[in-house]
């Protein structure tokens, strides 16, 4: 979902503003009744219509000591990460996604893996081919 950009919302504000209707403004506009009551309340309230949006604010982790026990205890598990924070391992896997920290990950491609893939192949590559 994309926001509507401030110059659509200006020229909506602009249209109602000089007689029109909200129901014309729809149309014309393509948005959404409730979006344009929005943007009428935040003009009545003096707000420019230029702001973004407050973002989510942090609610019970603070992301700063996240990342300290992160950087002293990289082998702990999300578990014991929430138990350290006070909070369920759910919560630290939903903190760690908002971080962009990821999972340590084992490498696929190792040596034995490449050679059954490759006998796996061939094998299928045989029953493909056409018999001559």
């Amino acid at each position: 979902m994309m926001a509507y950009s401030v110059d659509l919302r200006e020229r909506a504000i602009t249209f109602i503003g000089n007689g029109g209707r909200i129901n014309e403004a729809i149309k014309v506009f393509g948005v959404s009744r409730t979006t344009l009551n929005r943007w009428l309340e935040k003009v009545k309230r003096g707000e420019d219509l230029k702001d973004p949006p407050p973002k989510r604010p942090w609610k019970k982790i603070d992301p700063d000591k996240l990342m300290s026990l992160v950087q002293k205890n990289a082998d702990w598990t999300l578990a014991q990460f929430g138990e350290a924070m006070g909070v369920s391992a759910n919560s630290i896997h939903n903190a760690f996604n908002r971080l962009k920290i990821t999972r340590k990950k084992s490498p696929y491609f190792t040596k034995s893996a490449i050679q059954k893939n490759v006998k796996h192949f061939y094998s299928q590559s045989r029953k493909l081919l056409p018999k001559t």
